[in-house]
């Protein structure tokens, strides 16, 4: 949306952040401000939605504002805005602890949709960092096969219908699709008058 961003919005309220080509801008920054972002057009385009966590702590959880995909390498980083030094630090999601790092960072290397919850961090004798959302969106792979499991799906059944269809035509019968995977032939017997002079015979 690069030029084009006619402004931004937290989750459904415009925010008081100026726009200028591609940028949003909020100064001066509240912890209020914390949520869920996206921007827009005046054509109606929309971006993807982000979270974002203001703190007035010192301790920060850095993480992916904008949806990670699927097989990806993801890092968590717990800072201390006091100092840039490494510490131990322990990682949480959803409240229960996970992981702690001498370096104050964790990767995940290959993130999958289960990773997608909220995380936090704490660093003894500081604090801990607010909640921040983890989002996971599937890969640009599982995408193309669900796509194409759909379409093949529906191919199959056009190809039993048009069978179906060719079926019943040479044989003179008319086709129901009440059943799609199953099309029936229905045939309409005539009297043509044999019965009755057979029993005059």
């Amino acid at each position: 949306m690069i030029g084009e961003v006619e402004y931004c919005k937290k989750t459904s309220e415009k925010t008081a952040a100026t726009t200028m080509d591609s940028k949003c801008t909020i100064n001066p920054l509240y912890v209020s401000d914390s949520g869920e972002y996206w921007c827009g057009t005046a054509g109606g385009k929309r971006s993807n939605k982000i979270n974002i966590t203001v703190t007035a702590g010192s301790v920060i959880l850095e993480s992916p504002a904008a949806p990670v995909m699927e097989e990806e390498a993801v890092t968590l980083s717990c800072r201390n805005k006091m100092t840039p030094s490494e510490f131990m630090a322990d990682f949480y999601k959803y409240g229960v602890h996970i992981r702690n790092n001498s370096t104050g960072s964790m990767t995940i290397h290959k993130v999958s949709k289960s990773d997608e919850g909220l995380y936090k961090c704490s660093i003894l004798g500081v604090g801990e960092s607010p909640e921040s959302w983890l989002t996971v969106t599937a890969s640009h792979l599982e995408i193309y096969l669900i796509l194409r499991t759909l379409l093949t799906i529906m191919l199959m059944a056009l190809l039993l219908l048009l069978v179906g269809l060719v079926h019943c035509g040479t044989t003179g019968g008319t086709v129901t699709t009440t059943n799609l995977y199953s099309p029936t032939c229905n045939y309409n017997c005539h009297d043509t008058g044999n019965s009755a002079d057979n029993d005059n015979e």
